[in-house]
């Protein structure tokens, strides 16, 4: 019975097996990420970019913004939407 186990414990059927294990999982990560399933995981400095963009109330932002464009860092786009009515 061992001799058979032996064969099986080999490195190479182990990165063998490993291998396909994880390109499975990356397979399966893909997929759900492209397909809007699951939502791309955000690296350690996105999530603290994040979390200080939440922390940050409405007002504070909108003044932020409006100082940027004041200064004329940033231009503002007018009428980017168009509203288009058919009768």
């Amino acid at each position: 019975m061992f001799e058979t186990l032996g064969q099986y414990c080999h490195p190479r059927y182990v990165v063998y097996l490993l291998q396909g294990a994880v390109d499975l999982d990356f397979r399966m990560a893909y997929l759900k990420i492209s397909r809007g399933i699951e939502p791309l995981p955000l690296s350690l400095y996105d999530k603290k970019r994040k979390a200080r963009a939440m922390a940050l109330s409405l007002v504070d932002a909108r003044d932020k913004v409006s100082r940027i464009i004041d200064e004329g860092k940033v231009r503002k786009r007018q009428n980017v939407y168009q509203t288009v009515v058919y009768d």
